[in-house]
């Protein structure tokens, strides 16, 4: 009995470790037609701005705004399986824009000065293979949304540039 206890304690130690479950992989990327999210800022008022619409980068850049030099970012032009409308709202008092596809953070975001502006395109609120998660920062000295999905930029703005993280906004491409 010992001997048979003596084995078995022996079999336990020397066996391999059953492998830890593991998530299942993101679904693959609906398909689509898909547009890159240019990135702007506009130091005078602290503002970033985000548009699909090359026209709209032309416009705001005679309003003070810089394109800034970002890894790309991709969302969809029209709707696909799976996919939320990215909208924008702006408050003319903080000089602030939030993009968020939540429709009760709209409503919420309304009652606090902001207004709709419109829909930017359409993002992933789940991510599929190969996204990126686009994370959302605040500052609440300057008033402003900062949007990024890379991150050590996202770092770098929480450890020298005072925004506190808010999390995950959408996935995108």
């Amino acid at each position: 009995m010992k001997f048979t206890f003596a084995l078995l304690a022996l079999a336990v130690l020397v066996a391999p470790a059953a492998a830890a479950p593991t998530d299942p992989p993101p679904p693959d990327c609906p398909p689509g037609s898909q547009t890159t999210l240019y990135r702007l800022w506009n130091n005078g008022i602290n503002d970033h701005f985000f548009t699909t619409d090359p026209a709209e980068v032309k416009e705001y850049s005679g309003l003070g705004y810089v394109q800034e030099n970002i890894p790309s970012i991709r969302i969809y032009k029209s709707p696909a399986y799976g996919t939320v409308p990215f909208q924008r709202v702006y408050s003319a008092h903080a000089k602030d824009h939030l993009y968020t596809n939540d429709d009760d953070e709209v409503r919420f975001s309304q009652s606090m000065g902001y207004k709709p502006k419109s829909s930017i395109g359409f993002i992933l609120p789940q991510p599929c293979r190969g996204s990126k998660p686009l994370h959302r920062l605040w500052n609440e000295q300057t008033l402003n949304h900062f949007y990024t999905a890379d991150v050590p930029e996202r770092d770098k703005f929480v450890s020298q540039n005072g925004y506190k993280y808010e999390g995950v906004v959408a996935h995108v491409l």
